[in-house]
């Protein structure tokens, strides 16, 4: 990862040494080893930041901030529904959303929609391809298709048959979010849309910005680096999401 982002949510206090303190005032604290960026907090209606932020008069209650892995709820959440509307099972097997595709193992095309969720499916952190076909370091999942994904499940060989011991997986939950994109035919952005930030008014929760909100994204950094936001085409399960 280039950037570290900070999140604290559904947080009413933070402990330190056995002593609670406001969690505004926590964020103070860790605020000050940052050599750039900064921190929102929210305790009930009241919303805080602190740092060293590029617009500071922007509402800390409308900064928006990659949020990364926290992409993975949602895509969990998606799960949960489809399973809901009965268009698959947790146990439903990942070749039976894959249509034709051929695996060199085929204990591949045996793991479960459940061991992709719970990341026991054996599948590595990472794609052994994804460093293929325009890789850019700056922006590692911006290139990575469908047709890559499918490539590198094709030839995956695995250690041994799913379910195995926890580890976790960018390249199992993306695979997941890909593989209901498929189930429904609509992009994993799409869906989110549809059934979760839609239904809720999570008009700020978003994987693509628009002209509003991209004035108020935090500007992601590696110590006092600035870098390059993420994008992502079929791994967006796994960190997509902006909010």
């Amino acid at each position: 990862m280039f950037f570290k982002v900070i999140l604290l949510f559904g947080l009413s206090s933070f402990l330190a040494v056995g002593k609670e303190i406001p969690l505004a005032e926590a964020a103070e604290d860790i605020s000050k080893t940052l050599a750039a960026g900064g921190i929102v907090t929210a305790e009930g209606s009241i919303f805080s930041q602190v740092g060293k932020f590029t617009d500071p008069k922007i509402p800390a209650e409308k900064r928006i901030f990659e949020i990364g892995s926290i992409s993975k709820v949602f895509t969990g959440l998606l799960l949960t529904q489809a399973v809901v509307e009965k268009k698959v099972t947790l146990d439903t097997p990942i070749s039976t959303l894959l249509g034709d595709l051929v695996f060199k193992d085929p204990r591949v095309g045996e793991i479960t929609l459940r061991q992709l969720a719970c990341h026991t499916s054996g599948l590595p952190r990472l794609p052994a391809n994804l460093e293929e076909g325009g890789f850019n370091q700056l922006d590692p999942y911006a290139h990575y298709s469908r047709s890559q994904l499918d490539q590198a499940l094709a030839n995956l060989q695995l250690d041994a048959a799913a379910p195995q011991e926890w580890s976790y997986s960018n390249f199992a939950v993306g695979l997941l979010g890909d593989l209901l994109s498929r189930l429904y035919d609509k992009s994993w952005e799409e869906l989110v849309r549809e059934k979760i930030t839609g239904p809720l008014k999570m008009s700020d929760t978003v994987m693509t910005l628009n002209a509003d909100q991209k004035k108020r994204l935090a500007a992601p950094y590696f110590g006092d680096e600035k870098v390059a936001t993420w994008h992502f085409q079929a791994l967006a399960g796994a960190g997509a999401l902006r909010s």
